[in-house]
């Protein structure tokens, strides 16, 4: 158990009501590391303030030495997380796929091309870590492979839960 709870973390701070509300569901979250939840969903409109809580919570695990990862779909919004968290954030391609063993396929005997396959990677972070994933709603659970690569299943959102 953490020395300091996210509730007194935040407490310095003047939130409103839901995002007091918030803070004390994402408490819950993350001390109930039994729990059959594993997945907590962060929404609301622009300007609602889960940037700002996003910051706090990095600052919170950090400061609880909580391994955690921040991810985006696209590099411009891994850029943008990374400078307003001051934390390192990636795409989630980069944090879920293995490029140290690409393989190069055809899809058949007749393809002039080579496609490059991208296998997901072995995830050896330690099992409480939290995966704070900026943009969700531009994760996509629809098959993709594009023209010369193969990233996993070809669903991402399907990979990032397996992982």
């Amino acid at each position: 158990m953490p020395s300091i709870k996210l509730s007194l973390f935040f407490q310095k701070y003047n939130l409103t009501n839901s995002q007091t509300e918030l803070v004390n569901q994402l408490e819950t979250f993350i001390d109930t590391p039994n729990s059959s939840q594993n997945v907590f969903l962060l929404k609301g409109y622009a300007g609602t303030g889960k940037t700002f809580i996003t910051k706090g919570l990095t600052e919170y695990l950090k400061e609880i030495r909580r391994t955690f990862i921040l991810a985006a779909p696209t590099g411009k919004a891994a850029k943008v997380i990374a400078n307003k968290t001051q934390n390192e954030a990636h795409t989630i391609h980069k944090t879920i796929y293995s490029t140290t063993n690409v393989k190069e396929y055809k899809e058949n005997e007749n393809d002039k091309t080579y496609k490059f396959y991208f296998d997901l990677r072995v995830n050896e972070d330690p099992n409480n870590t939290i995966y704070i994933i900026d943009e969700a709603s531009m994760v996509s659970d629809v098959y993709a492979e594009p023209e010369f690569f193969k990233f996993g299943s070809g669903f991402l959102l399907q990979d990032l839960l397996r992982y």
